[in-house]
């Protein structure tokens, strides 16, 4: 985790990063004092800005260049992906609740997009607990219930169909976050497309959210990839990048990055399909092993709740419920740090 990031993190693109109060060189001086002058004699009389004094208008002048003033802290939320284990993640946004964190910004990866575009939505923890441990809800994620309503609803794999995109839909619609444009906070999902010549990422920021997310964790399951545009065919973002730091940094902007971990470092899911447990195997040794140690390495402040007795398809009432207790767990670990890298005043 980097403890060593500078307050002000990132400055945007244009501007210079100012520790000490500026002062304008002689070259930069006479420039303004031309550029005053000039305007002076440009307006002529017929203007009333004619009628403002060469000393008030430098001054002016010096204000709107003056590079001291900073902007804000942008802090980012970053959800990793991981099933069932994403209810983990609605315990962190409990406690974050509670201690008084503003989130500016929301990246998320598969399960994370889930929980990540509601927040980013408006819903607050308590409301996305509510939707979570809903039986409807639950239904959504859960294998074997999928699988019974799959003749009514034309499903053909796990999170696959019409249906998953609806729910999605109707709980964002709910928030007038249907479309990225529209959503309360700035937020971006991770997909992956698949190809011959291996895995690539894709990051989501425009057009419909439910959509991008219903990439976002297409678990690459036979008969399970979704086909987006140009004869793409697009799965899963955990693939290539369980825990998008760098997408918070880059696309988002972030100074600072809360970073949420769902992965255990086991490959055992417990979902009974052979040829998802053997992609999976795959997957974790392949893009996504690199990328989420660095991403780890470049998160402010980094929770990682202790989810070893679930997997990732356990997604009953009881411990669904669990993993939340163990998300407000771990963020609650971390109650010092928050404090320090938030600079709350508690």
């Amino acid at each position: 985790m980097n403890t060593d990031r500078k307050a002000n993190g990132k400055m945007p693109l244009g501007m210079r990063e100012c520790s000490q109060p500026y002062s304008y060189p002689i070259g930069v001086a006479k420039w303004l004092v031309f550029v005053a002058g000039w305007i002076k004699s440009a307006v002529g009389r017929s203007m009333t800005l004619a009628k403002i004094s060469f000393p008030t208008l430098l001054c002016f002048l010096l204000i709107a260049c003056n590079p001291t003033s900073e902007r804000p802290r942008r802090t980012a939320l970053v959800f990793g992906g991981g099933g069932a284990r994403g209810a983990a993640e609605v315990g962190v946004l409990k406690y974050l609740e509670e201690v008084g964190v503003k989130v500016d910004c929301v990246a998320g990866t598969s399960m994370g997009a889930v929980i990540g575009s509601l927040y980013a939505a408006g819903y607050s923890a308590g409301e996305i607990e509510q939707l979570l441990l809903n039986e409807e809800w639950m239904w959504l994620f859960d294998r074997e219930k999928l699988g019974e309503i799959s003749s009514t609803r034309h499903l053909t794999g796990l999170l696959k169909g019409a249906y998953f995109r609806e729910q999605m839909n109707k709980a964002l619609a709910k928030k007038d976050g249907q479309f990225f444009h529209h959503i309360q906070r700035p937020f971006c999902c991770v997909g992956t497309i698949l190809s011959r010549a291996g895995f690539e990422e894709v990051d989501f920021n425009k057009g419909s959210v439910a959509d991008a997310v219903r990439i976002s964790m297409a678990f690459p399951a036979p008969g399970n990839l979704l086909a987006y545009q140009d004869g793409k065919h697009m799965a899963d973002g955990g693939i290539v990048n369980n825990l998008p730091v760098n997408v918070a940094r880059d696309s988002l902007k972030a100074d600072i990055i809360i970073a949420i971990d769902l992965e255990q470092g086991d490959c055992d899911f417990k979902i009974g399909v052979p040829t998802i447990g053997l992609l999976t195997r795959w997957f974790n040794t392949r893009p996504d092993v690199p990328r989420r140690l660095k991403n780890i390495d470049d998160a402010d402040i980094y929770i990682h709740p202790n989810l070893k007795e679930y997997s990732i398809a356990d997604y009953d009432r009881e411990s669904l419920q669990q993993m939340i207790d163990s998300g407000y767990v771990a963020a609650r670990r971390q109650h010092s740090e928050l404090i320090r890298v938030m600079n709350i005043e508690h």
